[in-house]
């Protein structure tokens, strides 16, 4: 049991003291230990502080950071918490003069916290952003006076993977240089009730920085998920078994025992979560690889640690004796856990995901549903894929709300233990995304798609117009494959293409494919929704960019068609400058981590040069597709404007 008091040197603070203690008592009497009812009456009659604050590392942090949240909301009241080591989790809040008290209980001081972060919700805080919070009015805070509830997830394992193999502001915040970053992250996933953190480590990772960042994690009462491989190397993954001992007989047991102990000496996480195969798309021996995870979990196990393996998206990887790579952990002991991984804004209700060279995501599925009364079991799909999908192009795509809320509801009826979702960032808009991840996981969320929205003070109306058109045009009509653009790999002869598309090369030769593409697109603009009647200005803005991104995608295939080149091209132009002035602004009044990759160019540990939304800002795709519409040789050459260092991405 322990109680927040107001951190001032002053007589108020020895009158807090006093009726705090006596607070406590009441509020116990009958449930208190002899030993604590002892120290709370000596704090309270000789004002011991030592015996008024509690010394429990959750409880403690929970209270300091809920005296910044109040710190920053300037409500002219003093918040208590008080802990109540019961069997039910529940909450309370009364208020008294100039004093409102939240009554936490909970059997764990992690569910007990929970109950606390639940009344911070009930008094009207809200937490979009790691560094955006709203804070209620005061009329607010005196009619919840008196409220009551209790919370418990709909899921018991959530949280987020964050993608750092990509330049963001999380590779500043935990691989690099800015802890504050980092903090923020971390509180921001406290505050929404959230409680694993996974991030992806590079063996270019600034390994001081790295250790204080997942400490930080730790102390907060995060589960830690430590991302490495087994024998990837590309985009600098950390990886157990060196290159060289990767077919050869036991050679890899040595340098596996070494680096796996190495990183549990050197790094504080509870589970490792490792990559299978040389890339996403090729494979080591199967056999091997099962012992590479049976090597591991034994490791692990004896430090208290665990394994988990991703489960790939990618396909044709068979072998003749267990059948799919990617599903190799099946045959792995059963504490082994898998994380199924579905990519980009497709979800298991789309009968159609043109990805990696599949139809659906039924095979994942059925896996996840063979696997969860066998092993941890945890979902991982995915709010942002970066590559010339979604947020560097950019397009802000609804379907990451509607597509990732339904995926959820529908694990949790299945009962899949866990839900772990894979972001590359949160600015320009994308924070909505994970939010509502992060709110659907709450009670409050069953039965309501549209909580985070109604938080928000949106109208749902008219947000479930740009839904639906989204789902309608964008993903069932596939004008995705117009508005988002192709990549490196998408372009290479001999390379397996990430998503299904038309490129712009064989649009120049084939005319039918060019005039479907044009009809879906003059329609899609015919029926593009209004936006003037969304509040919040940065999603409404990223929803314009969006759309006028819709319309560039039409002009950029006009000036291939030939009539009117020079009125097209100067078209494609226009929509372009009236995206990039929009963008600026953004840049100007959301760039919230100035300092970091986000909206930079700069050295850095991943294989990319520059942040996500810094490519965003210079609308890099755009361009280089109105000039790869005006040359056939500039359409035919995959490195023509090309941002990736292929031998940077492959080691």
């Amino acid at each position: 049991m322990m109680l927040c008091v107001p951190l001032i040197n002053s007589k108020t603070h020895r009158m807090y003291l006093f009726s705090d203690s006596i607070l406590r008592i009441i509020y116990n009497f009958g449930n208190i230990k002899p030993m604590n009812f002892l120290k709370l009456t000596i704090c309270a009659i000789f004002l011991i502080p030592s015996l008024c604050l509690g010394n429990n590392p959750i409880e403690d942090w929970g209270i300091q950071d809920i005296k910044e949240i109040w710190s920053k909301a300037n409500t002219g009241t003093a918040i208590n918490v008080i802990w109540q080591n019961q069997e039910n989790n529940q909450y309370r809040v009364e208020c008294r003069s100039s004093v409102i008290d939240i009554i936490a209980s909970g059997p764990s001081p992690l569910e007990r916290r929970e109950q606390a972060y639940a009344a911070i919700f009930k008094l009207g805080f809200l937490f979009p952003h790691p560094r955006w919070q709203i804070s209620p009015k005061k009329e607010r805070l005196k009619s919840s006076c008196g409220a009551s509830g209790s919370f418990r997830s709909r899921i018991s394992k959530r949280g987020f993977h964050l993608h750092t193999m990509h330049p963001s502001e999380w590779v500043n915040g935990f691989l690099m240089d800015d802890l504050d970053i980092a903090r923020d992250f971390i509180k921001w996933m406290v505050r929404n009730q959230q409680n694993i953190l996974q991030v992806q480590t590079l063996r270019t990772s600034k390994e001081d920085h790295l250790k204080s960042a997942l400490r930080l994690a730790k102390e907060a009462g995060l589960e830690v998920g430590f991302s490495a491989a087994f024998a990837l190397r590309q985009q600098k993954s950390i990886y157990l078994v060196p290159l060289s001992a990767t077919f050869a007989l036991d050679f890899w047991k040595k340098p596996l025992e070494k680096n796996l102990t190495s990183l549990i000496k050197k790094f504080e996480f509870d589970y490792i979560s490792a990559e299978m195969g040389t890339t996403e798309f090729t494979s080591t021996p199967a056999k091997k690889t099962l012992e590479w995870m049976e090597q591991t979990r034994k490791i692990l196990s004896a430090h208290g640690k665990k394994l988990f393996i991703k489960i790939h998206t990618s396909t044709g990887q068979v072998d003749p004796a267990y059948g799919n790579y990617n599903f190799l952990a099946q045959y792995a002991h059963p504490e082994v856990g898998v994380l199924p991984h579905t990519v980009m804004f497709y979800g298991f209700g789309d009968t159609s995901t043109p990805v990696y060279g599949r139809e659906n995501f039924k095979d994942i599925y059925d896996f996840m549903i063979s696997q969860k009364g066998k092993r941890p079991t945890w979902y991982y799909p995915e709010t942002s894929y970066y590559v010339g999908m979604d947020i560097d192009v950019p397009i802000f795509l609804t379907d990451y709300l509607s597509m990732r809320t339904n995926d959820l509801n529908h694990i949790i009826s299945e009962g899949v233990q866990g839900h772990l979702n894979f972001t590359t960032g949160q600015e320009l808009g994308y924070w909505l995304f994970d939010w509502n991840l992060a709110v659907q996981t709450w009670p409050e969320a069953e039965g309501n798609e549209n909580l985070t929205i109604e938080l928000l003070g949106e109208d749902t109306q008219v947000w479930k117009s740009i839904i639906d058109y989204q789902k309608k045009y964008f993903n069932q009509r596939q004008v995705i494959r117009y508005i988002s653009s192709s990549n490196l790999l998408d372009e290479l002869p001999g390379f397996h293409p990430i998503h299904d598309r038309t490129l712009i090369r064989k649009l120049h030769r084939d005319k039918k494919e060019l005039s479907l593409e044009l009809s879906n697109l003059e329609e899609a603009i015919k029926n593009l929704p209004p936006l003037n009647r969304i509040k919040n200005e940065e999603l409404r803005s990223m929803l314009m960019v969006t759309w006028l991104r819709v319309k560039h995608a039409y002009a950029v295939r006009k000036i291939i068609e030939g009539k009117n080149k020079k009125q097209w091209l100067d078209k494609a132009i226009a929509l372009r400058y009236e995206a990039r002035d929009i963008l600026l602004n953004l840049k100007k009044n959301y760039n919230r981590y100035p300092k970091s990759l986000a909206f930079n160019k700069a050295p850095n540990v991943t294989s990319y040069d520059e942040g996500y939304a810094e490519t965003a800002v210079k609308l890099h795709f755009w361009e280089r597709e109105e000039k790869m519409a005006l040359s056939k040789a500039r359409a035919s050459n995959p490195f023509f404007m090309n941002m990736y260092n292929i031998m940077k991405l492959l080691f």
